[in-house]
């Protein structure tokens, strides 16, 4: 099966297409959208601002940093299942915190050296993450 991507003047990828799809429609977003594409837009940093298939809808915001400040999902199909995502960050401009809609959080700690130290999830129980999801910077 071959994808096609299309680009913005910048070589961002702004869609992809799985062919062989029918069109589906999004109620919040403008336009007709094949059902198996990823429509994908950019701040002027180059920074996704908002992600869309016909299962979801992704938000991000930013810090003028650069840094992620809040990322939300909104499923297509039950609205009422939308989440939102927080970050915060430390001077060093270091993940100190990432905060869930359901009051969750996990709070980063560092070493003198910049190394990470130890990592607490509150309510009070173990963090469990997946270093990749953050290398990707995917939410």
């Amino acid at each position: 099966m071959d994808v096609t991507n299309s680009y913005d003047v910048m070589d961002r990828v702004t869609k992809t297409v799985i062919p062989g799809r029918t069109l589906e429609f999004f109620d919040s977003f403008p336009g007709n959208v094949p059902a198996d594409s990823v429509l994908v837009s950019y701040d002027s940093l180059g920074n996704v601002l908002s992600m869309a298939n016909r299962n979801a809808v992704i938000t991000r915001s930013y810090y003028e940093t650069g840094n992620l400040r809040s990322g939300r999902v909104v499923p297509v199909e039950n609205r009422a299942l939308a989440d939102s995502t927080g970050y915060a960050y430390d001077g060093a401009g270091r993940l100190r915190r990432v905060m869930w809609q359901s009051g969750d959080s996990v709070v980063y700690r560092y070493t003198q050296a910049g190394g990470m130290a130890s990592t607490k999830r509150t309510p009070d129980q173990p963090a469990r993450m997946s270093w990749a999801s953050y290398a990707t910077g995917l939410t």
